[in-house]
């Protein structure tokens, strides 16, 4: 092995314990984004697993490194792996950590250069959601379809992400630095707290829930604080901001493989089980999608169909599936 290939092997192994530098990811990334590269990646780490399925693990252990790691858990794209997750029950830490990373929060990851500024991207594809750890302790989860970024002076010179789609995020607090999320229509800036943006571009609506602590919003020019308990929808556009109490649980609750809406209109829904499900849907025009409240919950259990054949059940619609796409009509 050359003394280059041997320096990035290094750093893999050192990234699937979850102690890789901020310094060494992106020579790890820009490694992996080849494709020659990246199958020599997967192979080795299918042998570092192997290797390490014979170590003892007790639960303090496994507890232990649960809560060093910080790596992100969004290495895989496309590597061939399957989303299945293996049914174990005491493994070697480490095996079990990479198949944890590879199977249950599944994104992709990219470093760039852009205007002299390294941009870490994660994305997240339909029907996966993924959960990133970033340098200054703070915690995200990502929804399908969304996209998070920020730049390497991330908790050096500031602390800014920009968003699109729906994130939750658990924010550590710094009096000296503010958390920032930049989204297309609006700013918030973060008190160290736990909240929830959901900003879809093919959305009407932007919505912001506020679960813990203080943040406050800054659109055109105003700045607006929020409570515990609130939400705040901005009509993307009519450019109108709509303040209101809500049961704030439910907007995380996709974070914990759930749907659950205390109201919640068709057009909504589709768009989530869209998402969720990676699924097209595909609507007759007649249709109103946004006369109709439903109150629903659903859990990672139930299949595409089971869910449409509910709604159909409380709804005027039918509906019938043909591969990816599920085709809806009025009674």
């Amino acid at each position: 092995m050359q003394t280059e290939e041997k320096k990035i092997h290094c750093l893999a192994k050192i990234y699937w314990e979850g102690k890789i530098s901020l310094q060494d990811e992106p020579v790890l990334f820009a490694f992996i984004s080849n494709k020659a590269n990246r199958e020599k990646y997967i192979q080795w780490e299918k042998e570092w697993i192997s290797s390490k399925e014979k170590e003892p693990v007790v639960d303090k252990e496994w507890q232990l490194l649960q809560n060093r790691i910080r790596t992100r858990e969004n290495i895989a794209k496309k590597t061939g792996f399957s989303r299945t997750i293996p049914v174990w029950k005491k493994i070697a830490v480490a095996a079990a950590i990479a198949l944890l990373l590879i199977t249950t929060t599944i994104g992709v990851y990219e470093w760039t250069i852009r205007n002299n500024k390294e941009i870490f991207t994660v994305e997240v594809p339909m029907g996966e959601k993924s959960k990133l750890h970033l340098p200054d302790g703070s915690t995200v989860w990502i929804n399908s379809g969304s996209r998070i970024q920020y730049t390497g002076q991330f908790n050096i010179r500031d602390r800014a992400v920009a968003l699109t789609g729906e994130a939750y995020f658990e924010v550590k607090k710094q009096n000296d630095k503010p958390f920032i999320v930049r989204l297309h229509d609006y700013d918030i800036e973060v008190k160290g707290t736990k909240f929830n943006v959901s900003s879809y571009e093919n959305e009407k609506y932007a919505v912001t829930t506020l679960m813990e602590g203080a943040i406050s919003l800054r659109y055109n020019g105003k700045e607006f604080d929020m409570k515990p308990g609130e939400t705040m929808l901005l009509d993307i556009q009519e450019k109108t901001l709509h303040r209101q109490h809500s049961n704030t649980a439910q907007y995380r609750s996709w974070t914990e493989d759930r749907i659950e809406f205390d109201e919640i209109t068709l057009n909504d829904l589709f768009n989530r089980l869209s998402r969720r499900y990676n699924v097209r849907i595909q609507i007759d025009p007649e249709i109103d999608l946004n006369t109709l409240l439903l109150s629903v919950s659903f859990n990672n259990r139930e299949t595409i169909d089971e869910i449409f054949y509910g709604i159909s059940k409380v709804a005027s619609i039918q509906y019938k599936c043909k591969n990816d796409t599920i085709y809806v009509s009025k009674k």
